[in-house]
């Protein structure tokens, strides 16, 4: 959750970034712009951010399916 959660406020701030270069402190593009950018990079986020927390806590072992044929 924490990772996602990072990961989605970085997206927005970047979003942000871009439209307040095009649009300045207007709140309507902000807005808009943020939601629909997140809502279409949901399944995005959400896979790698599982991803990261998995690979926190679990590490790669290339033998493993060696040593589980045996």
């Amino acid at each position: 959750m924490m990772v996602s959660h990072a990961t989605t406020t970085l997206v927005a701030v970047i979003v942000h970034a871009i439209v307040y270069y095009f649009a300045g402190w207007e709140i309507a593009p902000n807005v808009i712009s943020i939601v629909a950018v997140i809502l279409i990079m949901f399944p995005v986020v959400f896979r790698n951010s599982r991803a990261i927390w998995i690979n926190i806590f679990v590490n790669y072992n290339p033998d493993y399916k060696k040593k589980r044929m045996m």
